[in-house]
């Protein structure tokens, strides 16, 4: 194995992830679970192995290995905005949006500037179909004045009824 001829003793864990990431892609996935494996299984707190080991699994629709390799990543401090992304779009996949909602608001919180975790939160409200236009609104202001966004700010509103939509979005005129 490729991987096993280039790292026979590692001590750090460089060459064995760029194996696994190579593997992964030139789509030799089981050599690539292999290679990724044996990096967290060797360097259980260096968080890129678990990120990578995550990635593969939430592609092969493995999220529960997925998530559980993100919270060994967020465990090593710092915690990474990445990861609370990751997370969220994790659970966004299984169908958990108030989940999901929870992570990129952390992300957010972590980062106010992250465009990943604000365009996430936002998609995961939209798709929530539990959401309101109330609740869709007092959503978009909190969003809208704690994470700094836009002077015009976004609105739901209760859509036509001609449309497939339950509600329709819109900008606020500063007027």
């Amino acid at each position: 194995i490729f991987y096993q001829q280039h790292c026979l003793t590692p001590t750090v864990p460089e060459p064995l992830f760029n194996a696994g990431v190579c593997l992964q892609r030139s789509n030799q996935l089981d050599l690539a679970e292999e290679a990724l494996t044996n990096v967290t299984k060797l360097f259980p707190e260096w968080p890129s192995g678990h990120r990578a080991l995550a990635a593969l699994y939430r592609d092969q629709n493995r999220f529960e290995e997925a998530r559980a390799h993100i919270l060994r990543a967020i465990a090593v401090p710092p915690i990474q905005t990445v990861d609370l992304i990751d997370l969220g779009s994790t659970d966004a996949r299984t169908g958990d949006l108030p989940s999901a909602i929870d992570w990129f608001e952390r992300a957010l919180l972590l980062d106010p500037s992250s465009t990943g975790a604000f365009d996430n939160l936002l998609s995961a409200a939209l798709c929530d179909a539990r959401k309101d236009v109330a609740s869709m609104n007092a959503l978009f202001k909190s969003v809208d004045s704690h994470y700094q966004r836009p002077a015009t700010p976004l609105v739901a509103v209760p859509a036509s009824s001609s449309g497939n939509a339950k509600i329709r979005l819109g900008f606020v005129s500063p007027d």
